[in-house]
């Protein structure tokens, strides 16, 4: 069992000494046992019969009753001791912060009053147990609990001997609790904090549907290690548990510990749900507090689960599964997901972020509802930062602009945007803190375990009013920058020479100009101007001498400043001041101290521009490299910076400029100055990219500078006269920006938008690329997933006939005569796999990566096989945004321009974490600038690029038919013609059959190219058909670019098949809305589609779907199977090309190759047949065709 401490402070030690030093040396040791081991069950003190009385646990079932009566204390010297202690501004300083000086007995003696008892027998002692010496061990313990009680609050001293030493000064104007100027806070206070109207951030206006966007914005790389700055405003010592600010620390640094191992841990388990929950979780709902803010009360919900009982965060099981499965979920299947999960995973990420960095306090709160009072400790985050204010400030404009609630409050409970993110952060952290068992075993005491590490903080139960109150106290510098007081603690520095700097105290208004003079504590003891604030202003100073010990001299002298010596500066620079300035205080330095030096380290880097016409920067360019040393704007040569490099770990004057060497900045230039090996070619190309190598500025030469002028300066190239397609504008620099990439040597990512025409861009440059003789040494080997290969050869063929194509794939695939290769081999990546070997030994000018993302995991044998290959140039396209996702892009750079992003854990550690993760902007803009000349991405949001687009794109898609479906193809086209032409020669009424027969023909083929499992009325399990695994893929890329979807199907068996593909494959169900759905619950499905950001995807039937409904907040339209009604199909685009929709509209019609569909597509293309389809519906018309005209149609090729 825990034991609980007593006789921690001098004067409870005093207390028990003075005892101890006479008569009751051989009583004492009795009683220690029992009170340490919890056996004083309860106390209080009758202050008019100056009467203590305590229940002790004995061997009895029934406690005894410790009664002891205190001496009263001789009014007239407590009078004398009084006066003495009003006129001495440092005892005040010391009562208001809990203390006693320890010269105060000398006062007491002078004053004539006794402050410790001299013997027991100056008690009344009383036991109800059947021991008849006198103190028994139970009055014994009871001493000890006394001595607890004082060592909490040392006006016990007096108060037990029947004087209000507070009351006494108050009457001479000394009023310790105007002073203290604290009160404990209430937990519900975190729901009104408001930020200062300088700091408030505004929601972006016209909502956000995505978390990840709408968290980015909040400045985590802002937030540094905090604890030790933290630690060093709090007194080393407290009564309340041995070793005090050690003591915390070591709990300040197992939380951080704990959360920097879970940070680093996200994402490790993609199943996490498939282990808690059986099944993707739908949904998460509010964090629900019903009547107090943090007890057992708190609790999240998951309203869409049926059966599921909402469990407190507060208790332990609720909170380890929160944490277990949002820290197993990864970034990327939190967002896709659904809403609701990706900002519980941002929420999750902001709180480890302040957690690891040790940025969280320990406040205590009170229970104002409950039925006696109750306090809480909790672990909030540390507004005194402003750091940490800025990312609560944003977080909280984040939550806003998603317009998502995730705490529901009591009726007219007042609250704040910012407030209530706080308390969502706060609950989060202490559950976290508690979960990680963020507390050593072997801390001491009831009070202690309850409070930082017990799963039941609330201190009703052992804790006594005194300690709450001393735990309060002792806790109250962490809140101190929030104080609502008429002024603002200053500290002045002034430079007296240049070995003397003196610091002093002082005051400014609250609200004071820029450059006002503060008021010096001098004249705040002296003038009676300040009379009313006095003790106050003096008490928060006492608060500052925890950071800053010199502070306490200070106030000693009563306000002459204090002189330090240069070896000071160090600790009160980087120690007091960061300190002092968490606590709000204005530390007001001299201009040569307001900007410290620190010598830095600058990389040089030259060339010659011999022999790199017409290239990008050569070896040769960055030939030359040297490091310079310079401190501020004056250069070091190699000699001075060494010997100046000897006074490492001081501050040190440099003419009129101080200069900081901290030992681990000068050891790293030290060991770079010193080091043989020169970055190498790769790491001066990003060092000139970026302005930046190994933590270094870069200084690069004149020829250097006007390269990267060079590649970033628009050159418009002719767009060749065979190209059948008229580029729009974006295009046109699109492929102008490739054959300059092209013709410098560089690779290039061209990561467009979906809709804005990438195929076309490639194709042209490779146009252009053969016009100039380019394909002559090598050719173009083209990789695209398998559903592109026949699009591909459609494109090539339609934009530019003179290009040559071919598709290597399938098992009959053969490369043929090496001379008569085309210009452009097409290809799959398991293809490439495969066949790697055989295809490197071919010359390849030109390799094209189509959907490289394919690609992104570099433990593939198709990422092996892409990265190894021989081509000279790589041209890779992706729709997929992938900001947020930075290691795929070191993937895909590894392959379109090697080594130019380093090594992986390198990149992670530059680029990836500071930006993905801290949402740090110069990191990003360094990352920006390296790839700038070799990736290109228009999004159609930008100005530049909407102007030029039309409202809404259509694009034909082609499949191909799987070796079944050709099977069951061909043999239903058989059967069914056999059928028509039998019932052309016996049928009396021919036409009317035989139309009858050609519907039924193109029914059963459609079904056919649709999926087998339709046609053949069986489930299958998985997308059996080409035209589904394009669908997933369209719909993959879909919710990448935040887009939603309606897939139009004229058949309802299709439509329950793809429903349940989606499922299975997503996790969610989509809603189909067909013509058996009822009216209301069609109205459901229309408003969770349109309103619902984790509702995606609608499946609709054409006949049900294609009037009357609005549906804009889809972007994206597949028509998976054709009506061949132009009037048809563009009424169910417009369901969501219509006013209000605020995006362009991409549809994309399915259509599979070399069967009828393909052929009617053409027709209806080249507007054939105009008359008839204006009058018809559907098929209809196709029932008037000849047999001959039938089989050409319906026949496959």
């Amino acid at each position: 069992m825990a034991r609980i401490p007593f006789g921690t402070t001098w004067w409870g030690k005093k207390w028990l000494d003075s005892l101890t030093l006479l008569d009751y040396e051989n009583r004492l040791p009795r009683g220690r046992s029992y009170f340490s081991t919890g056996h004083v069950l309860s106390s209080e003190f009758d202050p008019k019969e100056l009467l203590f009385t305590a229940k002790v646990q004995g061997s009895q079932l029934r406690p005894y009753t410790v009664k002891i009566r205190f001496p009263r204390v001789d009014r007239d010297a407590a009078a004398r001791f009084t006066d003495l202690v009003a006129k001495d501004p440092e005892f005040i300083s010391s009562l208001v912060d809990d203390r006693l000086e320890p010269r105060v007995a000398d006062v007491a003696e002078a004053a004539g009053l006794r402050l410790f008892p001299e013997s027991w027998r100056e008690f009344g002692l009383t036991c109800t147990c059947p021991d008849f010496a006198v103190p028994c061990k139970h009055i014994a313990a009871a001493f000890l609990a006394i001595v607890r009680e004082i060592d909490a609050d040392p006006l016990k001293v007096l108060s037990f001997q029947g004087f209000d030493l507070k009351k006494a000064l108050k009457e001479r104007g000394v009023d310790l609790e105007r002073a203290e100027g604290f009160e404990l806070p209430d937990a519900r206070s975190l729901l009104r904090w408001k930020a200062k109207p300088e700091e408030a951030v505004a929601p972006k206006q016209g909502g956000v549907k995505d978390a990840e966007t709408a968290f980015s914005a909040v400045p985590l790389y802002l937030v540094k290690p905090l604890s030790a700055t933290l630690l060093k405003l709090l007194p080393e010592e407290t009564a309340l548990f041995p070793g005090g600010r050690d003591w915390l620390k070591k709990v300040w640094n197992r939380i951080s510990k704990r959360a920097s191992n879970a940070w680093s841990l996200r994402g490790s388990h993609a199943n996490v749900w498939d282990r808690i929950d059986k099944g993707p979780l739908g949904s998460w709902g509010p964090v629900v507090p019903k009547v107090q803010m943090f007890d057992d009360s708190l609790d999240f919900v998951r309203p869409y689960s049926e059966g599921m009982t909402p469990r407190p965060l507060s208790e332990k099981r609720a909170s380890g599964w929160l944490f277990d499965a949002m820290l197993e979920l990864g970034n990327e299947e939190a967002r896709n997901h659904s809403v609701g999960l990706s900002v519980w995973y941002q929420l999750i990420t902001i709180a480890l972020a302040l957690m690891k960095n040790g940025a969280v306090v320990p406040v205590l709160v009170r229970h104002p509802e409950a039925e006696k009072p109750a306090c809480t400790l909790v672990w909030e985050p540390a507004l005194a930062a402003d750091s940490v204010r800025s990312v609560v400030l944003e977080g909280a404009a984040a939550l806003e602009s998603l317009g998502v609630r995730l705490i529901t409050l009591p009726e007219h409970e007042e609250s704040t945007p910012e407030g209530r993110f706080l308390a969502i952060l706060t609950v989060l952290i202490t559950a976290f803190a508690d979960h990680m068992q963020a507390v050593d075993a072997a801390a001491r005491g009831k009070l202690v375990t309850g409070l930082f590490g017990d799963r039941y903080r609330c201190l009703e139960e052992g804790a006594c009013d005194s300690e709450i109150h001393t735990l309060s106290r002792y806790l109250r510098p962490l809140s101190f920058y929030q104080l609502p007081t008429d002024w603002v603690p200053v500290v002045v520095v002034r430079s007296r020479n240049r070995e003397t700097i003196q610091l002093n105290l002082g005051i400014l208004p609250a609200k004071h100009e820029a450059g006002e003079k503060p008021i010096l504590l001098k004249a705040i003891l002296t003038d009676p101007e300040y009379e009313r604030d006095r003790y106050a202003v003096i008490a928060g100073f006492q608060m500052l001498t925890s950071a800053c010990p010199e502070l306490a001299e200070v106030l000693k002298s009563q306000g002459k400043p204090f002189s330090m010596v240069p070896e000071d500066l160090k600790p009160f620079l980087f120690e007091a001041r960061p300190a002092l300035e968490l606590l709000g205080v204005q530390v007001l330095l001299p201009k040569r101290l307001r900007k410290i030096f620190r010598p830095q380290l600058t990389a040089e880097i030259s060339g010659t521009a011999k022999s790199s016409a017409g290239r990008f920067l050569t070896k040769e360019m960055l030939a030359d490299f040297s490091w310079k040393v310079s401190i501020g704007s004056r250069e070091l040569t190699e000699a001075e910076a060494l010997q100046l490099f000897e006074k490492k770990g001081e501050i040190v004057q440099l003419d009129d400029e101080y200069v900081w060497l901290d030992p681990a900045e000068i050891e790293a230039i030290e060991k770079r100055l010193k080091q043989k090996r020169k970055p190498g070619y790769l790491e001066r190309l990003r060092g000139a990219l970026t302005g930046e190598i190994e933590g270094a500025g870069v200084q690069v030469s004149g020829d250097i500078m006007e390269k990267l002028r060079e590649i970033s300066r628009e050159k418009e190239i002719p767009v060749p006269d065979d190209i059948r397609a008229e580029l729009r504008p974006y295009q046109k620099r699109g492929y102008s920006w490739l054959m300059k990439n092209f013709r410098l040597g560089l690779g290039s990512l061209i990561a467009d938008d979906m809709g804005l025409g990438k195929t076309l861009q490639v194709i042209t440059a490779l146009d252009e690329l053969k016009r100039e003789g380019e394909l002559k040494t090598g050719k173009v080997i083209a990789v695209v997933p398998a559903t592109l290969l026949t699009n591909w050869v459609r494109e090539i063929r339609k934009f530019a006939p003179n290009l040559t194509a071919e598709i290597y794939h399938g098992s009959d695939r053969r490369l043929g005569d090496p001379d008569k290769r085309p210009d452009v081999l097409l290809t799959t990546y398991g293809t490439l796999r495969r066949d790697s070997e055989q295809l490197s030994k071919l010359s390849w000018r030109v390799m094209v990566l189509d959907e490289v993302q394919a690609v992104k995991n570099t433990g593939t044998g198709a990422y092996a096989a892409a990265s190894s290959f021989p081509a000279d140039r790589v041209i890779a396209m992706t729709g997929t945004p992938v900001e947020n996702r930075l290691m795929e892009y070191w993937s895909i750079f590894s392959i379109v321009q090697p080594g130019l992003l380093g090594t992986a854990s390198d990149f992670r550690e530059n680029f990836s974490v500071p930006i993905e993760n801290e949402h740090d902007p110069r990191a990003a803009e360094a990352f920006r600038k390296l790839v700038a000349p070799f990736m290109l991405r228009r999004m159609k949001t930008d100005k530049a690029i909407i102007s030029d687009l039309p409202d809404c794109i259509v694009q034909d898609v082609m499949t191909t038919l799987l070796p079944e479906q050709a099977y069951l193809y061909q043999e239903a086209l058989t059967r069914n013609l056999d059928a028509i032409s039998r019932a052309e020669a016996n049928s009396r009424d021919k036409q009317v059959k035989r139309r009858a027969l050609v519907l039924k023909l193109i029914t059963e083929l459609k079904q056919i190219c649709n999926s087998p499992s339709q046609y053949n009325k069986q489930w299958s399990e998985t997308p059996d058909s080409a035209k589904a695994e394009t669908l997933f893929e369209l719909l993959d890329e879909c919710r990448e670019n935040g887009r939603k979807v309606l897939v139009f199907t004229q058949y309802r068996e299709m439509g329950e098949l793809l429903q349940g593909w989606i499922a299975k494959k997503t996790g969610r169900k989509p809603e189909f809305l067909h013509g058996g759905v009822s009216v209301a619950r069609r109205a459901v499905m229309v408003d969770d589609f349109q309103n619902n950001p984790d509702s995606h995807i609608l499946l609709v039937s054409l006949k049900a779907g294609g009037t009357g409904l609005n549906l804009t907040a889809a972007s994206v339209v597949i028509h998976y199977d054709l009506w061949w009604n132009p009037a048809v199909e563009s009424q169910a685009s417009d369901r969501a090309w219509r006013i209000g929709q605020q995006r362009d509209v991409l549809v994309y019609r399915f259509v599979t190759e070399g069967t009828f569909e393909e052929r009617i597509n053409e027709m209806l293309t080249e507007k054939r047949r105009i008359t008839d389809l204006a009058v018809s519906s559907g098929e209809n018309w196709v029932g008037d065709m000849s047999t001959s005209e039938l089989r050409a149609l319906f026949s496959l090729s």
